[in-house]
C-alpha cells in the first residue's frame, strides 16, 4: 500500500464505476498535539469509494487505526483500534477539479475516539480493581462523631 501525507484526487480520474483508492495516511495529520491521553506510530489504513451522481460527488468507505490511550483509570497505556466500517460524505456540484479527503478521514477517526478509555472493553480496569481491593481490605479506624464535642471545654 501507498503511504501519503494526502490523499487528493482528481476528479478527471473517476470513472463511470467510479474509483476505488487504497493506502495508507500518515497519522500526523490527525493533529493530536500535545494530548497525552492519545499517541500513535500507526497509519491510517483507508479504502474509498468515489462515485459521481448527478448531483455531486459521493465518497464511501473505511479506515482503520491503531491508538495508544492511556486507561482513565490506572494511567496504563493501553492499544484501542479504531475501526471505521461507514464513511460516507456528499460534495454537492459545484465539484472542484481536485478533492483533499485528507480532511474527511480525520474527522471521521477523531469522532471515533473513545470517550472513556479503560485497559479492556468492558469498562472494568483491571489494575483499578486490584488497587480498590487493597485499599479495601485496610483496617479503617472507627470514629467517634461525639468525641470532638466531649474535648470541647464550655
Amino acid at each position: 500500500m501507498d503511504k501519503h501525507t494526502k490523499i487528493v484526487i482528481s476528479t478527471d480520474e473517476i470513472g463511470v464505476d467510479g474509483l476505488q483508492v487504497e493506502g495508507l495516511l500518515d497519522s500526523a495529520c490527525l493533529d493530536i498535539g500535545n494530548d497525552p491521553r492519545f499517541s500513535t506510530e500507526k497509519d491510517i489504513e483507508y479504502t474509498l469509494l468515489l462515485q459521481m451522481l448527478d448531483g455531486g460527488l459521493l465518497i464511501s468507505g473505511t479506515a482503520f487505526i491503531a491508538l495508544n490511550c492511556v486507561c482513565d483509570n490506572c494511567l496504563v497505556t493501553v492499544e484501542k483500534k479504531i475501526h471505521l466500517e461507514e464513511i460516507y460524505q456528499l460534495i454537492e456540484a459545484p465539484i472542484p477539479r481536485e478533492v483533499d479527503l485528507t480532511e474527511l478521514i480525520r474527522e471521521d477517526i477523531v469522532m471515533g475516539f473513545p470517550f472513556k478509555i479503560s485497559c479492556d472493553d468492558s469498562d472494568n480496569c483491571e489494575n483499578y480493581l486490584a488497587l480498590v481491593e487493597t485499599e479495601d481490605k485496610k483496617p479503617v479506624p472507627e470514629k467517634n462523631p461525639w468525641t470532638e464535642l466531649d474535648n470541647l471545654k464550655l
